[in-house]
C-alpha cells in the first residue's frame, strides 16, 4: 500500500521489534480493508513520510523527536 493511498500511517517504535511485528500482523489481518499502513525501521524511516501532507499527526515520544515532528508538520500546516 502506498503511503498516499492510506487512511492512517503508523510508524512503530524501533526498539520494540516483537511488539511492532505483532502490531503489524494484527493490523493487516483485522483492518485490511481500512487502508492502514504500518512501517517499521530506525528513525530515518520516519523522516521521509514526514515530508508528506497529513490531515492530522498523532505523536507519542520524546521531546527531542517532538520538535522534529512539529517542524516537519509545520511545513504542510498539518495539525499535531
Amino acid at each position: 500500500m502506498h503511503m498516499l493511498d492510506c487512511e492512517a500511517a503508523i510508524k512503530s517504535f524501533e526498539l520494540t521489534p516483537n511488539a511492532s511485528t505483532l502490531m503489524e500482523k494484527m493490523i493487516s489481518e483485522l483492518f485490511e480493508t481500512f487502508g492502514i499502513a504500518i512501517f517499521q525501521g530506525k528513525a530515518k524511516v520516519a523522516k521521509a513520510p514526514m515530508e508528506l501532507p497529513f490531515d492530522h499527526i498523532f505523536f507519542t515520544g520524546t521531546l527531542a523527536i517532538d520538535k522534529i515532528v512539529m517542524k516537519a508538520a509545520s511545513k504542510n500546516l498539518d495539525s499535531v
